[in-house]
């Protein structure tokens, strides 16, 4: 069977989590759901192209994969628990993973469904606010597979698949300085200044310079 491969958006990351090409030109996204399948010529083609824009094969993807929630899905109407028996999660306030929510468990909490921890209305009540619960049948619905950078290995995710891996070009610093001849050696030196200044490399040179 021939290999498909997502591909990952030239917009960089979603903090920690990868960016799309979503299906169909229509824009990018974070939902591997809704990500754009190409074959390998022409996702090699964008690559080239673009180096950001850079092919992983989608199983590989695929199984390193994690349910996330992005808090715009969160809907009042329909996943808030009332009766003591509904199973809930509790939502970490203010805290979160570009528009991913953290869940709260037994540790330090965590931004992957499959790490939250879900007990009863009744229960949750006892250590958590209210309005931090959600119904666990509604968070289950609204979460989507996601990407996160760090899981990312190219040579078994791209290489292997006979991706050709392309570096972007380092990119030179500068200093905003000028290069100079010194207005008595001619020695190179690297100053601040208009191109018609002169400028000395030591002051040897300098007073030399005006001695003549």
């Amino acid at each position: 069977m021939e290999k498909l491969f997502y591909l990952t958006s030239r917009h960089g990351d979603f903090c920690s989590s990868v960016s799309w090409w979503a299906k169909d030109g229509n824009g990018y996204t974070t939902n591997i759901n809704n990500a754009h399948k190409f074959k390998l010529q022409e996702a090699q083609k964008h690559h080239d192209h673009e180096i950001p824009a850079l092919p992983i094969e989608c199983d590989s993807v695929d199984r390193k994969s994690r349910l996330r929630v992005d808090h715009q899905y969160l809907d009042e109407t329909k996943g808030r628990p009332v009766n003591d028996n509904d199973l809930v999660y509790s939502i970490a306030p203010q805290c979160f993973d570009g528009n991913d929510v953290k869940f709260c468990n037994d540790g330090f909490g965590s931004f992957n469904l499959d790490e939250a921890v879900a007990v009863t209305f009744k229960k949750a009540l006892e250590s958590k606010a209210k309005d931090t619960l959600w119904l666990k049948s509604h968070i289950d619905s609204i979460a989507r597979p996601t990407f996160q950078r760090a899981n990312l290995h190219k040579q078994s995710m791209c290489s292997k698949f006979d991706v050709k891996v392309r570096k972007s070009k380092r990119k030179r610093t500068t200093t905003g300085k000028t290069r100079f001849n010194c207005g008595f050696c001619s020695k190179f030196i690297w100053e601040f200044g208009h191109p018609d200044m002169t400028f000395y490399c030591s002051w040897e040179c300098e007073h030399k310079a005006g001695a003549l």
